[in-house]
C-alpha cells in the first residue's frame, strides 16, 4: 500500500539480514487410512465401517540459525494428535423384565432382546523432534529456504 513503511519480516530496523529464528506454529491436520487385506476380510470391512476419523492438529516450536552462506540449521519439537470415533457392536443383550403386583411379588415375566452398540473415542498422539539443513536465496524482498532432514519420533 502506497505511503505504508512496513519492513520485511527477515530484516532488521536497519535492513541487515536475521541469521535467527524462533517459529512457533499450530494448524489442522488431515490424516489418510489404509486398511491392508487380511486373511479374515469380514474384520477389515467391519473395521473399516465401525472407524471414521474426526479431527487432527499439531502444533510446535522451531529454531532457525541462518550461516553466512546461506546455509541453515532447523530443530524442534512438533506435537500431533489424531482423534477418531470408534463404533462397535458389543454384543447381544438377553434381558428378563419381572411384573410385580402391589404388594411386590412377581407375577409373570418375559424376555427382550437387543442389541448394544458402545462409541469409543480414541485419540492418537504423537511427539516428534524435526531436525532440517537447508539453503536459503532470494533478495531483499523475497527469500525462499529448501530444506531436507529427518523427523525423529520420540513418543507415539
Amino acid at each position: 500500500m502506497p505511503g505504508m513503511n512496513i519492513p520485511c519480516p527477515g530484516t532488521d530496523k536497519k535492513g541487515r539480514l536475521r541469521n535467527r529464528y524462533v517459529e512457533l506454529y499450530a494448524g489442522p491436520d488431515y490424516v489418510f487410512r489404509s486398511f491392508s487385506d487380511t486373511a479374515n476380510s469380514v474384520y477389515k470391512q467391519k473395521r473399516k465401517e465401525s472407524t471414521k476419523f474426526s479431527s487432527a492438529f499439531s502444533f510446535g516450536l522451531r529454531y532457525t540459525k541462518l550461516f553466512n552462506n546461506n546455509v541453515s540449521i532447523r530443530a524442534g519439537i512438533n506435537y500431533s494428535q489424531v482423534n477418531e470415533k470408534f463404533n462397535y457392536e458389543q454384543g447381544h443383550i438377553v434381558q428378563t423384565v419381572n411384573i410385580y403386583d402391589e404388594n411386590g411379588n412377581v407375577i409373570g415375566s418375559y424376555a427382550t432382546t437387543s442389541t448394544r452398540y458402545k462409541t469409543t473415542y480414541n485419540r492418537y498422539h504423537a511427539i516428534d523432534i524435526p531436525v532440517t539443513v537447508g539453503y536459503e536465496m532470494g533478495n531483499d524482498r523475497l527469500r525462499a529456504n529448501i530444506n531436507a532432514g529427518v523427523v525423529l519420533n520420540i513418543y507415539s
